[in-house]
């Protein structure tokens, strides 16, 4: 995407994911349950339960 883009579109976006990762990550958060989720986020970082 060109830099200069978004500024100058007639209707921005006021948030944009940044990297392939948090574009996933903003997926699975829109369509999973929040508590399957968690439990993703958690087993990803190695955080306990």
């Amino acid at each position: 995407m060109n830099v200069r883009r978004p500024p100058t579109d007639r209707n921005p976006k006021l948030r944009r994911t940044a990297g392939s990762t948090a574009a996933g990550i903003s997926v699975f958060h829109r369509v999973l349950p929040a508590r399957v989720f968690d439990r993703i986020v958690r087993r990803f970082n190695r955080m306990p339960n």
